[in-house]
């Protein structure tokens, strides 16, 4: 089974509206799908990208959040350490970490979001907001360093929901890196010394415990410092990241180290610390703020690459939207441009087809294409060319037929004519038997006469002279007869003559019939053969070959009724010609017995002429009349013998003449059924014309 046949089945089916539409939503699902894939890829990494920027915009905020505790934890240990001056200052932080603590409770209301660690956090805010006062300088510190742990753990936490962290480069993953982790806990680290060193700096002494601590915190910053320089040097190797961090991170590096260096000379190492709390607060939160400028810049390196990702995700998607709509669009266009092309070639192929069915063989297919409706257009017009040839051709034949008809009918009329005119002929020849079966019956009748008068002469030659007399007379009207009867029989020898030449060129006419019959037959068969071209043609045409596949049917069945007629006219001639035969050998007998007739007539004259010759000298040698009578009775007895001969070659002649008349009668008979059939045919010839002018060529 053919892999194409389901396809090909179905496609048979539709028109070419509906063909277009499959092989369209063909072509349409996977470009749909493809789209969905892409658009959903784009959808999923804007999502990832909002997910990041919210990300950033709520570390933003705990960074805002983060930097007034620290503060706010400083002042609490300066207040707590006896300078009344911080409170006012403490209260602000409280305030400002409140109202950021409001921002991001109404922007987790807004989505929907919040957290049991986030409402901890919160709570926790609130005890120490609450409790602070009554405790501790080194309370306080704990206090705040636990909950700046917890608040740092939260930022961190936020950064790997969000997908922070995730970056295409090495340098956005150390800048990522960088701004949720490192550099906060640099901030607390510093924030922590900031603490003790206020501890120290407001008591005006520094303790072991004191100081331990400020060391170690001291170790874990210079760490941090190292870690900080790896990851700038690795972000500064991004050319945009290099300008906007370089300078910062220089900045914040000398500040903390600068911090560091004053704390060890004026705090740790300085037998009495001469710094004044407030020098120490401001000198450790500049140095810090320094850190939070880098870690501001960082975020803000964050969002601007996120914002480039974002607009650079969308331009994609409206590339990408833009692309498969044209694209689609183009396929559409493309569709409808070759189902119009196509459709104007069915009608362009239609329109000469239904011409070409109403018989308009003038018509030419243009179809101006060069795939393979070209094929179908060269084809059709040689279709066209084939069947304008054939119905010349047929066109031709019919005239040709219609000619041959009339000389047909033309050759049977004069045929009939010289039919009739041998028939009065032959007529004319029995009626001419007839008399001179008459006259030789009166001649017999003489001749025994003379035969008595001579047998008479000799046995009584006393009456020799009155005989003489009558003898005369009777010789002088038997030479007269004889002549009468001579005169007959060349009439009768000169019809007989015409009767032979007329009936052999009624023979040579026949043969003509005969010749043209051939023409007819071969003329028949050409037509027919023609016809079943033209049928094959037609069927080879389809649908649009009907009309002509009943003309060329029509065209061989006038074919097939001349050929049947013309092998009737052809049958009857050859009886003509068979009785035309016949009759030319029965007219060459009459011609031999009538010049046989003549012969004994003219020697019956001789004797006449002998016998009036003797009349005349029978007086003076009347002494001869016995030998003479004696010759006379024998020459009566040759011509009473030569006279029933002709008789007998009379009644022959008569019968002869009467079925030769019975002939032509038949040969009439058979040139009107010729005639009949060359009628026919004419007509047959006529209606062929007239089904042929149907088309115009």
């Amino acid at each position: 089974m053919n892999v194409f046949s389901p396809i090909i089945s179905l496609m048979n089916r539709l028109k070419y509206f509906g063909k277009f539409s499959v092989i369209g939503g063909l072509f349409a699902i996977p470009i749909a799908v493809m789209m969905y894939m892409l658009l959903t890829d784009i959808n999923k990494n804007l999502s990832v990208l909002e997910e990041r920027q919210d990300g950033a915009a709520y570390n933003l905020l705990l960074k805002d959040l983060l930097q007034d505790v620290q503060q706010h934890r400083a002042l609490s240990v300066g207040f707590i350490g006896g300078n009344a001056s911080y409170e006012a200052q403490m209260e602000e932080k409280q305030m400002e970490a409140t109202e950021i603590i409001q921002k991001i409770d109404a922007n987790h209301s807004a989505k929907g979001q919040g957290s049991e660690e986030w409402n901890q956090l919160k709570g926790n805010w609130e005890e120490i907001v609450s409790s602070v006062k009554s405790l501790s300088a080194s309370d306080a510190t704990l206090v705040h360093i636990e909950y700046i742990g917890s608040l740092l753990s939260y930022m961190a936490e936020v950064g790997d929901q969000s997908n922070m962290m995730v970056a295409e480069t090495n340098e956005g993953m150390y800048l990522a890196k960088s701004t949720i982790h490192t550099l906060p806990n640099l901030t607390e680290r510093l924030g922590q010394l900031r603490a003790y060193g206020m501890q120290a700096v407001t008591s005006g002494e520094m303790t072991e415990e004191l100081r331990g601590e400020i060391v170690s915190i001291n170790t874990l910053i210079n760490e941090s410092l190292e870690t900080i320089k790896y990851e700038v040097d690795v972000m500064t190797e991004d050319p945009v990241l290099q300008q906007s961090l370089s300078e910062i991170a220089k900045n914040a590096g000398t500040s903390t180290n600068s911090f560091l260096s004053t704390l060890d000379s004026e705090v740790l190492q300085a037998s009495t610390i001469s710094l004044s709390s407030d020098e120490f607060y401001n000198l450790a939160t500049d140095t810090i703020n320094k850190t939070f400028e880098l870690y501001d810049e960082g975020v803000n390196q964050l969002v601007e690459r996120m914002d480039s990702q974002v607009n650079e995700l969308e331009m994609n998607r409206v590339v990408v939207i833009s692309l498969i709509v044209v694209i689609f669009l183009l396929v559409i266009y493309g569709f409808i441009g070759f189902y119009l092309s196509i459709r104007n070639n069915i009608i362009k192929l239609k329109s000469v087809a239904v011409g070409v069915a109403e018989g308009d063989l003038t018509q030419e297919v243009s179809l101006n294409t060069k795939d393979e409706m070209n094929d179908i257009e060269v084809a059709f017009n040689d279709m066209i060319g084939s069947l304008r040839r054939l119905v010349n051709q047929i066109n031709s034949n019919a005239d040709q037929v219609a000619a041959s008809s009339e000389q047909l009918t033309a050759s049977s009329e004069q045929t009939t004519m010289a039919t009739e005119h041998v028939a009065a002929s032959i007529q004319l020849v029995s009626s001419g038997a007839e008399k001179q079966m008459s006259g030789i019956s009166e001649s017999s009748k003489a001749l025994e006469e003379i035969a008595i008068g001579v047998q008479r002469i000799a046995e009584n030659s006393s009456s020799v002279s009155e005989l003489t007399v009558q003898t005369a007379e009777l010789a002088d009207e038997g030479a007269k007869s004889i002549e009468l009867n001579v005169n007959q029989m060349n009439s009768i020898y000169a019809s007989a003559t015409e009767s032979s030449q007329i009936i052999k060129a009624l023979y040579d006419s026949s043969q003509e019939i005969g010749k043209i019959l051939d023409v007819i037959k071969g003329i028949a068969d050409q037509t027919n053969l023609l016809a079943l071209n033209a049928s094959i043609e037609a069927a080879r045409a389809g649908e649009h070959g009907k009309g002509f596949a009943v003309v060329a049917d029509e065209v061989r069945k006038l074919a097939e009724q001349s050929q049947a007629s013309s092998l009737q006219i052809a049958d009857l001639i050859k009886g003509i010609q068979i009785d035309t035969e016949k009759s030319v050998e029965v007219m060459k007998g009459v011609t031999t017995n009538v010049d046989s007739g003549l012969t004994i007539s003219k020697q019956a004259a001789d004797k006449f002429v002998q016998i009036v010759k003797g009349m005349n000298i029978i007086t003076p040698q009347i002494e001869e009349v016995s030998v003479t009578a004696q010759q006379m009775s024998a020459g009566t007895q040759q011509v009473v013998a030569g006279v029933g001969e002709i008789a007998t070659i009379s009644k022959e002649n008569a019968v002869t003449s009467d079925e030769v008349v019975a002939s032509t009668q038949e040969q009439l008979a058979s040139m009107e059924e010729i005639s009949a059939s060359a009628n026919a045919l004419t007509q047959m010839a006529e209606e062929l014309q007239e089904v042929v002018k149907t088309f115009k060529v």
